[in-house]
């Protein structure tokens, strides 16, 4: 639920409906990161549903290199239908060798996540983004 969202250091809390109601997105804007649940109504309330494993386009490269995420925020951006919803991914990966920084860079994308009627949420579509600063 999203008292489980909830420290004390969050800072600000929104919700974003879809056009029919049904489902609606919670999230927490914290000091470095976004945090957000799903929701959809199923019977006589509403539940959480279930958002896929995202595997960004970029993390095969990675394999076999000393490199670290730092920073990572999902956001909602929008309901494309009642059932299908974009987030937004960003964040920076920095590489190191022997353990000493060695380059990397932030990336940016648009994530289409639809949910069918079970609640069950999967990725339809990954867009790389420019990146805002």
């Amino acid at each position: 639920m999203v008292e489980d969202l909830l420290d004390e250091q969050s800072r600000t809390i929104s919700v974003l409906w879809s056009e029919d109601s049904s489902r609606f997105v919670c999230w927490v804007q914290q000091a470095r990161f976004t945090a957000f649940i799903v929701y959809g109504h199923q019977k006589n309330s509403f539940e959480t549903l279930s958002i896929p494993e995202i595997e960004m386009p970029f993390e095969s490269s990675l394999k076999g290199k000393e490199s670290r995420c730092i920073g990572e925020s999902e956001s909602p951006v929008r309901w494309v239908t009642n059932d299908t919803l974009i987030i937004n991914k960003t964040g920076t990966i920095n590489f190191y060798e022997n353990h000493e920084p060695n380059g990397g860079f932030d990336y940016s994308y648009d994530i289409t996540i639809h949910f069918d009627k079970q609640g069950k949420g999967s990725v339809v579509k990954i867009k790389k983004m420019p990146i805002r600063h």
